[in-house]
């Protein structure tokens, strides 16, 4: 049977869209998680070093609970077709709980891929006091590509926990990513990954204003990135759904 890979530039399009149609309904659904990466930012461009590592946990711990309680939102306005809003809903906070423990065992293996290629970079001399700019570049990059490839196989276990879909789990998202590993790689992997390392390599430079921006921009590329992997994993869902359709009409005919 003829495979169809999920297609890179409808996905990017559609998301777009996406954005432009339901933004007011988006922002309704998350405005506490843009409250706190707009402060995130500004807070940052006039932070200095001395910040406590109690107050940092704290204000980690808050950052992840917003943008969990906004992940399943914005997820469940996009994939659920139903009259109510999903904000009318009574949240059980269960999805939510889902969703950290799940971006928390992805951190920890993405610590372990990390542990072992500095481990592994230090072995066989990639890692020294002389090390170059460009060879500590590459190492870098090398480190960082097992780690968006892990998170964008597995990136499918944030929208079916949030629509409570049966099965799901890391080990599920991994088998219905295998064909299509390749496209998200991109859409889940590359671009989140590269509007990151832009909006933390541009400094405020203590200017409130600047910050705001960022802040803004950082929750723009956030929702269209939740756009992305809610028609992504649609897409495959629904073209799973499909095959299985086609699979079974063949087998009836051949019957």
């Amino acid at each position: 049977m003829k495979k169809y890979p999920l297609p890179i530039l409808y996905t990017l399009v559609s998301s777009a869209r996406l954005m432009r149609d339901k933004w007011r309904a988006f922002l309704a659904l998350s405005w506490p998680y843009l409250a706190v990466t707009v402060a995130t930012q500004v807070l940052q461009s006039h932070s200095d070093e001395t910040d406590s590592v109690p107050l940092l946990f704290l204000y980690c711990l808050m950052v992840m609970v917003a943008m969990a309680w906004a992940t399943v939102r914005l997820h469940r306005e996009i994939l659920l077709n139903r009259q109510s809003s999903p904000a009318d809903s009574p949240p059980s906070g269960l999805r939510e709980m889902r969703i950290l423990g799940y971006w928390l065992m992805m951190f920890i293996a993405i610590m372990v891929v990390v542990f072992g290629w500095v481990v592994l970079s230090s072995a066989i001399g990639l890692i020294h006091e002389r090390s170059g700019v460009w060879i500590q570049i590459l190492v870098g990059a090398v480190g960082t590509l097992p780690m968006i490839w892990l998170v964008s196989r597995w990136g499918l276990v944030i929208p079916a926990t949030a629509i409570d879909d049966e099965p799901r789990g890391l080990r599920f998202a991994w088998r219905l990513s295998q064909e299509h590993k390749g496209a998200l790689f991109i859409l889940t992997g590359i671009i989140p990954m590269s509007s990151g390392l832009l909006i933390s390599s541009l400094p405020a430079d203590g200017n409130w204003a600047i910050a705001l921006g960022f802040g803004l921009f950082s929750y723009l590329a956030w929702a269209y990135e939740i756009c992305i992997l809610s028609l992504s994993y649609q897409w495959i869902v629904q073209r799973q759904t499909i095959d299985k359709m086609l699979q079974q009409s063949h087998l009836k005919l051949a019957a």
